[in-house]
C-alpha cells in the first residue's frame, strides 16, 4: 500500500511537471485511482474523479483550454469540461487540439475501416465539409495530406479549412510558426509563408528549423533566413549552428591546384575530391557531388547529383532514381533506373518497375542491346558477356546477340571462341556457333593459356589446342607445369614430368614437385627423400635423405637443415657451406646472412665470413646495401661490411626510390644509399610518390620534399593529394568556424 501511494505520488509530480496549464488562474494535476485518471487542482480538491481510461489529448498533450479536456472511454476521444459533463461523445479514434479554436480528430469510416481526419470546433461541429487521409498541426495551420491512388499528395489549410497551398506536392514540413518546406515532385524544396507566399524558389535540397531561424541547403552548401522567411545570408558555408542568439558558421575546406613547384592554378571548396581527369575535378560537398571543370584559370560546376563517374560518364541521381549524363552534361540515360554500373565498354542499367524489372546492357551512347530483361548482367571481356535468365546462364556477344541460350547451370571459364560450361552437373566445352567441342561429361576441363585445353577423366586426359589438335594424351592425370613440360599424377598419386612430345622425363613417383624456383629448378619430395630437377625436367640430385628442411634456393644454392643444422647445397647436392649455423638467410647479391650464436653475420659462396657474426637482426643485401641492428639501433653496411651509417636510429627502411627512411626519437629522416642525410629526422611520417617526391607531415601539417630533400611545396596544408596523372597536387586547408552575429 504504501508502495502504491509513493507511485502515485511521483506520478502525480511528474505530470504536475509536465502540465503545468493554467485554467482560470489554476492549475491542475492529473492523478490515476485503479487504472483510472481523474483531475485535481494544486491544493488536491477533485474536479473530474477517476473514472477515464485517459485524461488529457491523443496526442500525449494534458491541456486543459476554455475549461475543456480530452477524455477516452472504450478506446475512443471525446471532450467534457470541468464540471465532468461531455460535450463532445467519445466517436473519435484520435482527438487533439491544434489551437484554442480548432480540433483535429479521426474516424474510422464504417465502410472499409479507413482512417479520415478532419476539424472540428470544441463543440464536436465541422469547421469544413472537407476529410483528409491525415492532418497534422503545423505551425499556425495544418498540413494536410491527400491519397490520390497510390501517390499521397500534400497541401496546407487554415484553421478554417481553406486552402492555403494547394494539394500538389510531395511533402510538407513546418519550420516554425510561419513557414513550411515545401518538396515538388524534383525533389525540391521551396520556402512559404503561412499565406502560401514563395520566399524562396524550389532550389533547395533541406532545410532545418533551429533557434527561431532556418538553415537551408542548396547543392550541398548552407544559408540562413529568419523565421519569416527573410535571406540572412545566401548558401555558401558548410555548417550553421545557431545558440542563444548567436549564429556561428563553418567555412568549406578550401582546396587549391598546385603544380611542384607550388604555383597555384584553380581554388575551390570541398569536402573531399578526386581528379578524374586532366581537366575535370569530382568533388564533395557535405554529400552533394558535383564535376568541376577546370578551365584556364576558372572553374565552373559542370555536373550535379553526381554519384560516380567512370570512362568520362557521370552517374547522377534524380527522384531517388538513376541516369547518365556524359560530362559535357548531355543526356545518355534518364533517371528511371535503380542501379548504374558502367564499364570499360557498356552500361548496366536495372530497373525494377514492373514489366520492365531486371538488367539491361547498353552502349556508352545509352543504346540498349537487349529487348528482354536479364537477371544478372557480367562482361566476360571486350567480346563476351555471361547473362543469366530464369535462373540459367547464357553468353551475349558484344553487338547484344545470344550465342549461347541460357540453359546453363554456369558459365565457368571463356578461352578465345570457346565456352566451358557446367550443364546438368557435368562439363563441356562450346564454340561461338553453339557447337559443342568436348561433350558434357563428369570430367575436369580448364583452359591453358589463350590456345589450348586440357581434359582429364578417370580414363586419362588429354590436352588439345582450341582448333582440335590432339598435344598429348595421357592414362593418368595431366597437369601444366612450366616450360616444355607436363606435371602428371598417375593412378597411385605419384607426381613427374613428361615432355610434351609425351616423354617420360621424370617418373611419377613423388608425393609433391614445388613450382618452379626461381625460373630454374623443382624440388620433389618422396617420404623423407628430396630431388632437385632442373627446367627441363632432368633429375640433378636424386632422393637425397640427410635434408630435414629445405629453406629454399637462390642463386643456385639450396639452403637446408642437416642434423639440426644449416648450411647449404648446390644442384648436384654437394655441401657447399657446411651445416654448422644456428639458422640462415638465402644468398642475395653473393652473400648469405647467417647465425652463431644468436648473431648474424654474412658469409660469401666460398663460407669465407665478410662480416662477423655481431648484429641482432639483419636484412638481405640490396644494391649492395644491407640495414642491419644491434641493441635495437639500425644502421647501414655495405658488401664488405663497412659501415655507412653506424646503427644509431630506431629504425630503417628502404623506399622504393633507393633512398632509406629513418626514425629516431619518434621522428622520420631520409639518408641515401651512400649514408649521407638528405632530411634530418624531423618529421612524424614520410610518404613516398610515384614521381620520386614525398608528402612529410608535422605536427598536423603537411608538405612536399624532392627526392633531394628540398621543400617543393610549404608544410602549411592539412592534406596533400597526389595526382600523379598530371603530377600535380591537391592542397587542403581545413574548415574554420566564425560568429556572424551574436
Amino acid at each position: 500500500m504504501l508502495m502504491n501511494l509513493f507511485r502515485l505520488l511521483i506520478a502525480g509530480f511528474f505530470i504536475f511537471l509536465t502540465l503545468n496549464v493554467l485554467a482560470r488562474g489554476e492549475k491542475y494535476v492529473l492523478f490515476e485511482e485503479n487504472n483510472k485518471f481523474g483531475l485535481r487542482t494544486s491544493k488536491g480538491e477533485t474536479v473530474i474523479p477517476a473514472q477515464y481510461q485517459k485524461l488529457g489529448w491523443s496526442n500525449g498533450s494534458p491541456e486543459v483550454i476554455d475549461d475543456l479536456i480530452g477524455f477516452r472511454e472504450k478506446g475512443n476521444w471525446g471532450v467534457m469540461n470541468l464540471k465532468n459533463e461531455v460535450v463532445v461523445s467519445p466517436n473519435f479514434k484520435t482527438l487533439f487540439p491544434h489551437n484554442e479554436d480548432v480540433l483535429i480528430a479521426s474516424k474510422l469510416q464504417p465502410t472499409n475501416q479507413q482512417e479520415v481526419y478532419s476539424l472540428l470546433d470544441y463543440k464536436g461541429k465541422p469547421k469544413s465539409d472537407h476529410s483528409y487521409h491525415k492532418l497534422i498541426s503545423g505551425g499556425s495551420n495544418i498540413i494536410a495530406i491527400q491519397k490520390n491512388g497510390d501517390q499521397y499528395i500534400y497541401g496546407l489549410i487554415n484553421p478554417k479549412g481553406d486552402v492555403v497551398i494547394p494539394f500538389k506536392f510531395v511533402h510538407i514540413k513546418a519550420l516554425g510558426e510561419h513557414m513550411y518546406a515545401i518538396k515538388n515532385h524534383d525533389y525540391k524544396v521551396a520556402l512559404m509563408n503561412g499565406k502560401g507566399t514563395q520566399m524562396i524558389p524550389f532550389e533547395i535540397d533541406s532545410t532545418r528549423f533551429i533557434d527561431n531561424y532556418i538553415v537551408y541547403f542548396k547543392n550541398g552548401k548552407a544559408g540562413l533566413t529568419t523565421s519569416t522567411g527573410n535571406i540572412l545570408f545566401s548558401p555558401q558555408y558548410r555548417k550553421i549552428e545557431v545558440e542563444e542568439g548567436k549564429v556561428r558558421v563553418q567555412i568549406f575546406p578550401e582546396w587549391s591546384i598546385s603544380g611542384p613547384q607550388h604555383h597555384i592554378s584553380h581554388s575551390f571548396d570541398a569536402d573531399s575530391l578526386y581528379a578524374i581527369s586532366e581537366h575535370a575535378v569530382h568533388i564533395n560537398l557535405n554529400n552533394y557531388k558535383s564535376v568541376l571543370q577546370l578551365d584556364g584559370e576558372k572553374s565552373d560546376i559542370l555536373e550535379k547529383d553526381v554519384v560516380a563517374i567512370k570512362n568520362n560518364l557521370a552517374i547522377y541521381e534524380k527522384n531517388k532514381r538513376y541516369g547518365v549524363r556524359n560530362l559535357s552534361g548531355s543526356h545518355i540515360l534518364d533517371a528511371k533506373y535503380d542501379s548504374i554500373k558502367i564499364t570499360d565498354q557498356y552500361i548496366i542499367a536495372h530497373n525494377n518497375i514492373y514489366g520492365q524489372r531486371g538488367w539491361y546492357l547498353l552502349s556508352h551512347d545509352g543504346v540498349s542491346k537487349n529487348k528482354e530483361a536479364f537477371q544478372h548482367i557480367e562482361p566476360i571481356n571486350d567480346q563476351y558477356i555471361k547473362v543469366r535468365q530464369n535462373n540459367f546462364f547464357g553468353v551475349l556477344n558484344k553487338w547484344g546477340d545470344v550465342i549461347l541460350e541460357c540453359r546453363y547451370d554456369s558459365i565457368e571459364a571463356v578461352c578465345g571462341d570457346l565456352f566451358l560450361v557446367h550443364f546438368y552437373n557435368e562439363k563441356g566445352i562450346k564454340n561461338k556457333y553453339g557447337e559443342w567441342i568436348t561433350l558434357p561429361e563428369k570430367q575436369h576441363i580448364e583452359f591453358i593459356g589463350d590456345s589450348s585445353y586440357l581434359v582429364r577423366t578417370i580414363e586419362g586426359s588429354y590436352h588439345k589446342s582450341l582448333h582440335g589438335t590432339d598435344l598429348l594424351r595421357y592414362d593418368g592425370y595431366l597437369f601444366i607445369a612450366d616450360f616444355d613440360l607436363y606435371k602428371v599424377k598417375d593412378y597411385y598419386n605419384g607426381y613427374g614430368f613428361i615432355s610434351y612430345k609425351g616423354e617420360v622425363m621424370v617418373y611419377p613417383e613423388y608425393d609433391s614437385i614445388s613450382p618452379l624456383i626461381n625460373g630454374n629448378a623443382y624440388i620433389a619430395t618422396r617420404d623423407t627423400l628430396h630431388t632437385f630437377i632442373d627446367k627441363d625436367g632432368n633429375i640433378l640430385h636424386k632422393d637425397d635423405p640427410r635434408f630435414e628442411e629445405i629453406v629454399g634456393l637462390n642463386e643456385d644454392f639450396v639452403g637446408v637443415k642437416i642434423d639440426g643444422k644449416y648450411g647449404f647445397v648446390d644442384l648436384q647436392g654437394n655441401l657447399r657451406v657446411s651445416n654448422q649455423y644456428q639458422n640462415i638467410q638465402l644468398y642475395q647479391e653473393g652473400r648469405a646472412a647467417i647465425q652463431i650464436r644468436d648473431s648474424w653475420g654474412f658469409i660469401d659462396k666460398s663460407e669465407i665470413i665478410i662480416v662477423q657474426p655481431f648484429y641482432d637482426e639483419v636484412s638481405t643485401f640490396q644494391n649492395g646495401i644491407a640495414i642491419v641492428s644491434k641493441s635495437n639501433k639500425y644502421g647501414l653496411i655495405d658488401r664488405d661490411g663497412t659501415y655507412l651509417i653506424r646503427p644509431e636510429f630506431d629504425l630503417i627502411e628502404l623506399l622504393p626510390n633507393g633512398l632509406y627512411k629513418t626514425r629516431q626519437n619518434g621522428k622520420m629522416g631520409l639518408i641515401d644509399r651512400n649514408g649521407n642525410t638528405i632530411v634530418l629526422p624531423r618529421f612524424n611520417s614520410i610518404e613516398l610518390l610515384k614521381n620520386q617526391w614525398m608528402i612529410v607531415e608535422r605536427n598536423g601539417k603537411y608538405g612536399v620534399i624532392s627526392d633531394e630533400g628540398i621543400d617543393m611545396i610549404p608544410m602549411i596544408y592539412d592534406r596533400i593529394i597526389y595526382n600523379s596523372g598530371n603530377n600535380n597536387y591537391f592542397l587542403k586547408q581545413k574548415a574554420k568556424w566564425k560568429t556572424i552575429k551574436s
